[in-house]
This record gives C-alpha cells, sequence and structure tokens, in this order.
C-alpha cells in the first residue's frame, strides 16, 4: 500500500493526510507501535498502556449480553484511555437518577432536531438541563449492528448505519463530554465498526475537529479496495501477534489496530 494524498486516492476524497506509518515501507515500525502499546511495565505492575486493557475489558463491551447497555466496565475502560467521564455523565449513562419529566425534556430536546443536521459544539446541552437517557442509548446501540467490519459494510448499507451512528452521537453527547470520550465509549460498543477519534490520530489526519462525517470518511477510507487498507492494517495485527504471542492483539479490530499504530506514532513525532 503506498500512501498517497492525491485527490484520486480515498484519502483525497475525503479530505484527509494518509498517515506516514501506515505505508508498506513502515509495517515494521507499525508492528513495534503495536507490540510496544501491549508490552509490560518495568518491574511487572501491570501493562505500560492502561489501554492496553480498553477492548477486552470485562470480555468487551461488544459481547452479546451488553451490547446494547452502557455498563461500568465500558466507563472503566474508557477512562483506561486517559480520559475522565465526570459523575453525572456516568450515572446518567448507567441509568442512574434520570426521572421520566427529565427523560421527556430529553426526547424533546432529541426529536426537535433535524435528523441530518450538523451540529456545532455550542448546541450541545448540559446533563442538567437535558440529560442523558440511557434507554434511549440502547435503542440507539440496537439499531447498530454489532457483527460486521467499517470495511466490509456495503455502499448500500453504508448511509443508514452511518446516520444511525450519527443519531447515536446525539442522544450521549453532551456540554463536557466531548468528541474524544464519546468516540470511545461507542467504540468501546462498536469495535468493529466506530472508530475512536483522539486529537492526535486527527491531527495526522488533518481532520477538521467538529466535521460530522468522521464515520463517513473512516467508511470511504477502511472501504476502498485500490486502498486496501483493512487487509494491511490486518497484516500488522497478524505480525504484531505473532511476535509478541498477545491474545489482546489478535483480538484487535481493524480501527483499534489503526487508532493505535497513528496515535503511537504522532506521540513519538511530538516529542
Amino acid at each position: 500500500m503506498s500512501i498517497s494524498n492525491d485527490k484520486a486516492t480515498a484519502w483525497g476524497e475525503v479530505g484527509w493526510t494518509a498517515p506516514e506509518i501506515l505505508s508498506r515501507a513502515q509495517t515494521s515500525d507499525a508492528v513495534a507501535y503495536l507490540v510496544g502499546y501491549f508490552a509490560p511495565a518495568d518491574g511487572g505492575t501491570g501493562d505500560l498502556m492502561t489501554g492496553a486493557s480498553f477492548s477486552d475489558l470485562g470480555g468487551g463491551g461488544d459481547r452479546p449480553e451488553v451490547a446494547n447497555v452502557i455498563t461500568a466496565e465500558d466507563i472503566v475502560a474508557v477512562e483506561s484511555l486517559s480520559v475522565t467521564i465526570q459523575r453525572i455523565h456516568q450515572l446518567q449513562l448507567l441509568g442512574s437518577g434520570v426521572t421520566s419529566q427529565a427523560r421527556a425534556a430529553t426526547r424533546d430536546w432529541i426529536e426537535a432536531l433535524e435528523p441530518d443536521r450538523q451540529l456545532n459544539v455550542s448546541d450541545y446541552p448540559s446533563a442538567v438541563r437535558i440529560p442523558i437517557d440511557a434507554q434511549r442509548v440502547t435503542a440507539a446501540l440496537a439499531r447498530i449492528p454489532n457483527n460486521v467490519d467499517l470495511a466490509d459494510v456495503p455502499e448500500d448499507e453504508a448511509p443508514e448505519i452511518i446516520r444511525n451512528a450519527n443519531l447515536l452521537w446525539r442522544e450521549v453527547r453532551r456540554a463536557n463530554l466531548g468528541q474524544t470520550m464519546v468516540s470511545k465509549l461507542l467504540a468501546r460498543k462498536r469495535p468493529r465498526l466506530l472508530p475512536i477519534i483522539d486529537d492526535l490520530v486527527v491531527d495526522q489526519l488533518r481532520y477538521k475537529r467538529g466535521n460530522v462525517n468522521f464515520y463517513e470518511s473512516m467508511w470511504k477510507v477502511m472501504s476502498d479496495k485500490e486502498l486496501a487498507l483493512s487487509a494491511h492494517l490486518a497484516a500488522v495485527r497478524n505480525t504484531a501477534y505473532e511476535d509478541s504471542g498477545d491474545e489482546r492483539i489478535r483480538r484487535l479490530s481493524d480501527l483499534r489496530v489503526f487508532d493505535i499504530v497513528v496515535w503511537m506514532y504522532a506521540k513519538d513525532q511530538k516529542k
């Protein structure tokens, strides 16, 4: 896979810059980053990176019995990625402390929004005024498949899945529960389908923050047959697993491999 930002490529079409670490010429470096992310800390006190437990903690956020419900394990997993979810958001996501009257306020706010309207950061209310309704989050999750990789979503099915992902985003996003935290939570619930939108990663992509089409853009890049990014990420994962023997690496989704490799590379670039 060569790296090109020409507008004729999938990268150019979505207006992103292709991270150099994803070129075939840097495959060995990508493998090293992935292995290094799961390396043990000095002194045998656990993983060097707490995020190594993000996908597998408690058996994974996408396991059938909890795939459509936010759990305490999901909250801990998200916070392993160096973010802190405020207590009010934690409690509401877990279905606690929201009255029927408050749920009605949330319903009215959501239903008043045009389905395809792009929301700005300032459009999202506080969870005190418009709480997160865990029941609505569960219903929104149930509309998003749990058994398909983003690269394999057919063109005729992608618009509905992306639309439902953006509607789920509205159910969860609030003031002080921002883009990075929400994307990490949704990636925990749908690791094969919904990517993490991390600051270091989006800087590498030259992604313009606030663009609600991130999911659509990632689908275009991942599903492009000529680019074959999914196959490349699978090869990186397989080699990293062979080198390390760490089962957690073998179980990673393509999107999580993408996130880890680009994040580790970007972190190194900032040194």
